[in-house]
């Protein structure tokens, strides 16, 4: 079916125009692709979370700014976290030992951090 159908289209003609391309995305002709553009179709727009402005401004010290992104999200590599993973330690604190070291007993239930 696919040889009966393709020997009724018919060639292009080599004195006619050569032959163009236009990529369209969302409906606009552009000159060239633009991935971005491209990639703009799939992501849903949202507004950045507030507590953003405070972790990535101009004068910020990426190592910090990276780390208070991780603690914020609770990625930081605590013990008590280690310890889900699979790894055989110990998960209490290792400042005072007393209670496990996580994310908010590290940044605010220690005494230090609470009187910081």
């Amino acid at each position: 079916m696919l040889h009966i159908h393709l020997t009724t289209v018919t060639l292009p003609d080599p004195s006619h125009d050569s032959d163009s391309y236009v990529w369209t995305i969302g409906g606009d002709e552009l000159q060239s692709f633009s991935t971005k553009k491209y990639m703009g179709l799939f992501k849903t727009k949202t507004d950045p979370a507030k507590w953003t402005e405070h972790v990535w401004f101009k004068d910020a010290t990426p190592r910090r700014a990276f780390i208070f992104w991780l603690k914020h999200l609770d990625r930081l590599p605590t013990r008590a976290r280690l310890q889900g993973w699979g790894l055989q330690i110990e998960a209490s604190c290792c400042l005072c030992g007393l209670f496990l070291e996580t994310r908010d007993h590290l940044f605010l239930h220690y005494e230090v951090s609470a009187d910081i």
